[in-house]
């Protein structure tokens, strides 16, 4: 057998997986420059959220919806026995006048902890802030 062959062989299997690879690291880095951008407190999926809008999409024509008086909330359906595609995390956001928009992905611990951690960031930001109280002032009678 030729070594100059195997060698070959070898550069035309193993190209396509670094290709593949340098082109995730590139995309992931894209979307983390837009989000900073936008200032995305927190992402799921193709859902953002910053600290007045949720955005559905990740192009500059993407949705945005006022974070007042949107809820979200996370659930799972099917079981792990039922087979790999059959588990899945589903977030629900649902706004005042009545929208809906739904999102889901396969079962993961990982995708469920960011999921329920989305959760709670959208629900927090999308509450507004209580006014101070301050405190009533002493005076001392001289």
């Amino acid at each position: 057998m030729d070594p100059r062959l195997s060698l070959v062989m070898m550069a035309v299997l193993v190209a396509p997986f670094i290709l593949f690879g340098i082109g995730a690291v590139v995309l992931d880095l894209s979307q983390s420059r837009r989000d900073r951008g936008d200032s995305v407190i927190a992402s799921w999926g193709e859902l953002r959220i910053t600290k007045s809008f949720l955005f559905v999409g990740y192009h500059a024509s993407d949705r945005r919806i006022p974070l007042a008086g949107v809820t979200v909330s996370v659930t799972e359906t099917g079981s792990p026995e039922a087979g790999p595609g059959a588990h899945r995390i589903h977030v629900i956001v649902a706004t005042d006048s009545g929208e809906s928009i739904h999102r889901s992905q396969p079962y993961s611990p990982g995708l469920l902890t960011a999921a329920r951690t989305f959760e709670i960031l959208a629900n927090r930001v999308g509450v507004p802030a209580k006014p101070a109280v301050e405190a009533p002032a002493l005076r001392w009678a001289a």
